[in-house]
C-alpha cells in the first residue's frame, strides 16, 4: 500500500468517526432538551413539541397560566449564534412598545430614524434599558408604574434580552442560557411577571 493510499484510508476513517461522534453528540443533546422541557411541562401542566427547521430543532412548551395562554420555545446554539429562550405570552398589553439592554441598542441609537425613545424617569431603568414606542403612539404611561418596571427587569435577566409588546401579546426573549438554566420555579415566576404586565 502506498503512503498515499495509507493516507487517504487514514482521512476517511477518521472523517467517519467525527461523523459518527458528531451524531452521537447531537443525539445526546436534543434528548437532554426534550427532557428538559418535559420536566417544566410536568411542573407547569403544560405539553411539549418539537419542530424541525433546516438548521435546527426547535423544543417548544405550551400550556395556560392564570388564564393566559403561553408558548415557550428554545432554540440550541447555532455556528455563532447564542442560545435563545422565549416566552410568548397571550393577555391585553401595549401595543408596538419594545424594551432590550442598553447594550444591545448602541448601534440603534445612532440612527437618526430610530423611534423616539421613551424616558420614564427612573434613572436606573433608564440606563438599563432602551424603551421604544412604535411611531404614532404613546406607550409611556404603561412604564410609569414602579411595579411594572420592576416586573421587566427582573424578566431580562440575561446582557442580551429584549422584550416586544404587540397588543396581544407580549415577548419576554433571552439570549445565552442553556435549557437546563431554566427551572421550573423560574418559568413559573416569569410567567406570574407577565401575567402581572397585562392590562
Amino acid at each position: 500500500m502506498s503512503l498515499s493510499t495509507f493516507l487517504s484510508y487514514l482521512l476517511l476513517v477518521l472523517a467517519s468517526v467525527l461523523l459518527v461522534l458528531a451524531i452521537v453528540v447531537l443525539y445526546r443533546s436534543i434528548r437532554r432538551y426534550r427532557g428538559h422541557m418535559e420536566v417544566l411541562a410536568k411542573a407547569l401542566k403544560g405539553t411539549t413539541e418539537t419542530a424541525s427547521t433546516p438548521f435546527t430543532r426547535i423544543f417548544m412548551l405550551q400550556g395556560t397560566h392564570l388564564g393566559h395562554r403561553y408558548l415557550c420555545s428554545f432554540k440550541p446554539p447555532v455556528r455563532n449564534a447564542p442560545p435563545e429562550f422565549t416566552i410568548s405570552f397571550h393577555g391585553s398589553f401595549p401595543e408596538g412598545l419594545s424594551i432590550r439592554k442598553r447594550i444591545q441598542d448602541l448601534k440603534a441609537l445612532k440612527k437618526p430614524t430610530a423611534p423616539e425613545e421613551i424616558h420614564t424617569g427612573d434613572d436606573t431603568f433608564d440606563m438599563l434599558f432602551v424603551a421604544r414606542e412604535r411611531k404614532g403612539r404613546s406607550e409611556k404611561a404603561f412604564l410609569e408604574e414602579q411595579a411594572r418596571r420592576d416586573h421587566i427587569t427582573a424578566l431580562l435577566i440575561t446582557e442580551e434580552a429584549r422584550m416586544f409588546f404587540e397588543g396581544g401579546s407580549a415577548r419576554a426573549i433571552l439570549y445565552g442560557l442553556d435549557l437546563q438554566e431554566i427551572v421550573p420555579e423560574f418559568l413559573l415566576e416569569s410567567l406570574d411577571r407577565l401575567a402581572s404586565l397585562a392590562r
